[in-house]
């Protein structure tokens, strides 16, 4: 459940500094992560496939919803600058 949250965290922070090609490093590293922890747990075959696709779909998951948040969020301030902009264009203007 914690490598499930971390995925997610992983995957949004990276989502708001790097595009979707850190994803492959990053989803290699965490199967391996995945791997040796449910080994050392003594978890069986199928238990450990199943970690391993939960802690890839968490990371996806992750920087699908940190780029949404980048997208809406970065929307809201070009908005906010292109109005300041434009009124103080007028002003000068007028």
């Amino acid at each position: 459940m914690l490598l499930l949250v971390v995925g997610i965290l992983v995957g949004a922070i990276l989502s708001l500094r790097f595009n979707f090609l850190v994803l492959v490093p990053v989803t290699c590293a965490a199967l391996v992560i995945a791997a040796v922890n449910a080994t050392m747990a003594g978890d069986g075959f199928w238990l450990i496939v199943s970690k391993m696709a939960g802690i890839v779909t968490a990371l996806q998951l992750g920087y699908l919803a940190g780029a949404a948040l980048a997208l809406t969020l970065g929307s809201r301030r070009g908005t906010n600058q292109r109005n300041e902009a434009v009124s103080t264009r007028m002003s000068r203007t007028f």
